[in-house]
């Protein structure tokens, strides 16, 4: 599913092909994918061909996050029938070396793309089977899928594999920082004829920057497990707050839904009123003979 070629060392860069079939027509498979693509962050500087590139900034070789190392991304096309389309990701990457982290985060952003073009209908149609809605459809005549998506879980496993990838390299390099400047410094401390004042510099400061390094990836994980949105107040903006202790003593004893719904549904109790007997002539007139 996935081809890495590396162009070599002149060029520094790593070319990652990843294919995916979306139903629909090439033309509406397209309009969908520009959504896609400026929803995960990308500026589509022209749609035929498609090509995008980081709406924020030029890419960047230096970084630990893989996708801020995309130089480009080419979009192809290709109608497998009239209700399907081949698409072809072509990732243009600012780095001959590209290790087996990158390469799955990499992927995953190419999914939740084309999770993304797939679950927004276009021109009234159903993601799954490209049946056209009817007017004020909530589901799919032909197939039953909903005609509104959330988002797709895809985005989702994107932010975490991206973050968690991050943090794990910043805390590695960290790691090996450590233990480069402690390989260096202790032999300038103890072997130099110079004295231990340069090697005692250089291990001061390049521990803490190394220090620095570690706990910045850290701090990154646990950004990335632990997202601002969860912290919001969940309560929606409509829903009222809750009574004082003083208003809610004043209220009915049946504080249950339940309790209050079942009491509607007996029925009430009847008067008992006296009901007078009444005997027929006929039967009269057998008992005197």
């Amino acid at each position: 599913m996935a081809d890495f070629l590396t162009n070599g060392s002149y060029s520094e860069t790593t070319e990652h092909d990843y294919r995916r079939i979306i139903v629909g027509d090439i033309e509406s498979v397209r309009e969908r994918l520009v959504y896609a693509l400026e929803r995960v962050g990308y500026r589509v500087i022209s749609e035929q061909p498609l090509v995008a590139k980081r709406a924020r900034g030029q890419a960047s070789s230096c970084s630990f996050d893989v996708l801020k190392c995309v130089k480009s991304l080419t979009v192809g096309l290709k109608a497998v029938n009239p209700t399907s389309t081949l698409v072809t990701f072509d990732y243009e990457i600012l780095n001959a070396f590209v290790t087996k982290g990158d390469r799955q985060t990499v992927e995953r952003e190419a999914e939740a793309i084309a999770a993304l073009a797939a679950s927004r209908p276009a021109s009234g149609s159903c993601p799954s089977c490209a049946t056209v809605y009817a007017s004020d459809s909530r589901f799919c005549r032909n197939c039953g899928a909903p005609s509104v998506a959330g988002e797709p879980a895809e985005v989702e496993i994107l932010r975490l594999t991206s973050g968690a990838r991050v943090g794990h390299q910043s805390i590695t390099g960290g790691i090996i920082a450590m233990l480069a400047v402690l390989a260096i410094a202790l032999p300038i401390i103890f072997l130099s004829s110079k004295g231990p004042r340069g090697g005692t510099i250089l291990l001061i400061v390049g521990e803490a920057l190394a220090l620095l390094w570690l706990f910045y990836g850290m701090w990154h994980l646990h950004r990335t497990l632990n997202p601002k949105h969860e912290t919001k107040q969940l309560r929606p903006s409509h829903v009222p707050h809750a009574l004082p202790a003083a208003q809610t003593a004043a209220l009915p004893p049946h504080a249950s839904v339940t309790e209050g719904t079942t009491e509607l549904l007996s029925p009430p109790e009847r008067e008992r009123v006296a009901v007078p007997l009444k005997t027929h002539k006929t039967d009269t007139a057998e008992m005197k003979g």
